[in-house]
């Protein structure tokens, strides 16, 4: 029933939609163009940035711009971009470089990776995502990594997507060595087959636009800790905010790591959620044993439960990397909630980001649209900063098969059918 629903919904309006271009433009006496169906060459290099860029690069805001809102597309200030080093390599290409290769350190330690930038975060994406990782590099005549952008190679369906690193990642290195050669960035990618980039820009990117890319704007919120106690984090929560963590706490809850052999529990509560919430699910329970495989033993990534007799009822997972700890994911049992299980778990790690001298809580991305969870990561105190997924297409078809099928799944049968494909895909390892 699944795959006869999959093929009118999905498969069948494809094959016809490419039919159909096809004779169109053969009738009109016109080529089929970069990404149209039956055509196997290489989309052009797009003519709007230059072969040969001027290696000094193009100013990437005018002086004369205002600090982007949360609803804008974001631009950030040249004052907020890396500064180039005083001596500019000219000779400068792209390669691409897989977790494994030692090269991949050399992005780790420049100023502005993060955790997310990591090799191990790619083994986390390779195992939970089911794709092969790259590092997308700008190298010097002498080999040597100044810059670089990690991502995913994922089929879904029809289209083969370069996702960047999420929930946070951009290019790491100088924004004026990076963007007069974001042409041959593409042509990397799409010579390795993607059919789309997908990119998060975040305030202090490096590369905030690409040509001819479509922006889909989100809100992730921030909480500043810079200088508080665990005192002032407390006084300066709302009276509600407050009367909801004691609530927990009458109640008995009480807040502990998580074991490895409570994955099933984990996984039964992000099923819960996602059916509470009519939601679609991007990733699986393997994505968190992932991360707990590659990153729990050092306390970087910290699970942590709301137990109440011995049974975990909420739970969170945190991705500390100093200065910065990430709220990376939450779940819990639907019988729960009148408990306030979620709202002691966030009090929880914002005094544990404390502990580990973090000055920022980051609570990711939210959908513009998700008001709940807006309004739930707000009333901690946190600020709205842009957020915004950006998307390159090469191939009009498949985008247009990609819209259609983002607008099933966000309707709650087209959920729930993505939620059984995920929960058998799961299961088939």
């Amino acid at each position: 029933m699944v795959r006869l629903v999959r093929f009118f919904l999905l498969e069948l309006p494809l094959r016809l939609r490419g039919i159909f271009w096809r004779v169109a433009i053969r009738l009109m006496g016109g080529r089929l163009g970069p990404g149209d169906p039956g055509n196997p060459q290489v989309p052009p290099r797009n003519p709007a940035t230059p072969k040969d860029p001027d290696p000094k690069g193009p100013d990437p805001m005018p002086p004369n711009a205002t600090a982007p809102k949360a609803s804008d597309p974001i631009s950030p200030p040249a004052s907020t971009l890396p500064a180039t080093p005083r001596s500019v390599p000219v000779d400068l290409q792209w390669k691409h470089l897989s977790p494994t290769d030692p090269q991949w350190r050399a992005l780790e330690a420049m100023p502005g990776s993060t955790v997310f930038h990591s090799a191990r975060w790619g083994r986390v994406l390779e195992r939970g995502l089911r794709g092969p990782m790259i590092l997308v590099a700008l190298v010097d005549g002498g080999g040597r990594v100044v810059a670089g952008w990690p991502g995913c190679l994922m089929h879904v369906g029809p289209v083969r997507i370069c996702y960047g690193v999420f929930p946070k990642g951009n290019f790491v290195g100088p924004a004026d060595l990076i963007v007069p050669r974001l042409a041959g960035f593409q042509d990397q990618l799409r010579a390795m087959g993607a059919h789309v980039i997908r990119m998060l820009v975040c305030e202090n990117d490096s590369v905030y636009d690409l040509a001819e890319a479509r922006h889909h704007p989100h809100v992730r919120h921030v909480l500043d800790l810079a200088g508080r106690t665990p005192e002032a984090v407390w006084a300066g929560y709302k009276q509600r905010v407050r009367r909801d963590v004691r609530v927990a706490e009458k109640a008995g809850l009480t807040v502990r790591p998580m074991r490895r052999e409570e994955f099933p529990a984990f996984d039964a509560m992000l099923r819960d959620v996602h059916n509470r919430n009519a939601a679609a699910t991007a990733v699986g329970l393997a994505f968190y044993e992932a991360v707990w495989d590659e990153m729990a033993a050092d306390g970087t990534a910290e699970f942590l439960v709301a137990d109440k007799d011995g049974t975990p009822v909420s739970a969170t997972v945190v991705i500390h990397d100093p200065p910065v700890s990430y709220y990376f994911a939450a779940c819990s049992r639907t019988d729960a909630l009148e408990m306030c299980p979620n709202d002691l778990l966030v009090h929880t790690l914002i005094l544990r980001a404390l502990e580990r001298g973090s000055t920022q809580v980051d609570f990711l991305s939210s959908s513009a649209t998700d008001e709940g969870l807006i309004r739930f990561k707000a009333k901690w105190g946190s600020q709205p900063r842009p957020f915004t997924v950006m998307e390159r297409w090469f191939s009009t078809w498949r985008q247009w098969a990609w819209d259609l099928g983002m607008r099933a799944a966000r309707h709650p049968r087209g959920a729930a059918l993505v939620r059984q494909m995920r929960a058998k895909w799961d299961r088939q390892g």
